[in-house]
């Protein structure tokens, strides 16, 4: 499993996006109005010469963090049962209380799951909660709701079906699709079926790439997925991975949300 555990918390949010650009403007001029003679004196009347408008260079905006957008900077939009007007408050207030517990460096800012000691900086973890959703929308019309992926945090499936149940309503699983998802995390194989289940996975042609690790002490297979642009339904998967191995089970899915660059 990845090593994050959740726990409630408050909302935050925020996605940045810029492109610098640097608009340079010339003051342009204006030629004089060609002289005329009035007919009374026969002489030239004096035009007068019309002063070209000053034009600002325009500022460039300010730099902004660049936000990596292979996958979780899109809404996710997942299905549910049960949502109405009586429960869309309780869902926006349990989505929006996602956080997620991690250890940090006071110094580098290095984060991990576990309490211990930066080497490098020779500091002690500091325990740190983040919100892990934002522009959270519920629409009890459609029967559904959305939202993203906080920068460089994880939702798990189970943690997001949890945090709906506790509100009164049921995510439907098998309306739901990998769309926007990182990974994908199976259970019921071994290190020898394993190899063989990514394979068979590749072969669907459900993704556009697939890699997998098993990991032996939990005994979980984490696939690493880039969906294509079609995301196929969970039901889809399940049905390739009992094909490949009929032990094993599609138990979690993982969504990524962006990675900030400055």
């Amino acid at each position: 499993m990845l090593p994050r555990h959740i726990v409630p918390a408050a909302f935050l949010a925020a996605s940045l996006f810029a492109v610098p650009s640097v608009v340079s403007a010339q003051a342009s001029a204006t030629k004089p109005a060609p002289s005329t003679t009035t007919p009374a004196t026969g002489q030239n009347a004096a035009t007068p010469k019309v002063a070209a408008p000053a034009v600002k260079a325009k500022e460039a905006p300010a730099e902004h963090p660049k936000i990596h957008m292979t996958r979780g900077a899109e809404a996710i939009a997942v299905p549910v049962t049960g949502l109405s007007k009586e429960t869309s408050a309780p869902v926006m207030t349990a989505l929006t209380g996602l956080s997620e517990g991690f250890y940090e460096c006071p110094g580098c800012k290095h984060e991990q799951a576990d309490a211990g000691h930066c080497t490098t900086c020779d500091k002690d973890l500091v325990a740190q909660h983040a919100l892990l959703l934002r522009d959270v929308s519920v629409d009890a019309t459609k029967g559904s709701v959305s939202f993203q992926v906080a920068p460089h945090r994880s939702l798990h499936l189970h943690a997001l079906t949890q945090s709906l149940s506790t509100a009164g309503v049921t995510l439907t699983r098998d309306k739901l699709t990998t769309s926007e998802a990182g990974s994908l995390v199976v259970t019921g194989v071994t290190a020898d079926t394993a190899a063989k289940l990514v394979t068979a996975l590749r072969d669907t042609r459900l993704f556009e790439t697939v890699s997998g690790h098993f990991d032996t002490a939990s005994r979980e297979l984490v696939l690493t997925i880039l969906n294509g642009p079609v995301s196929p339904a969970l039901a889809r998967v399940d049905e390739a991975l009992a094909k490949a191995d009929p032990a094993a089970r599609l138990t979690d899915l993982v969504w990524s949300g962006p990675t900030v660059v400055g």
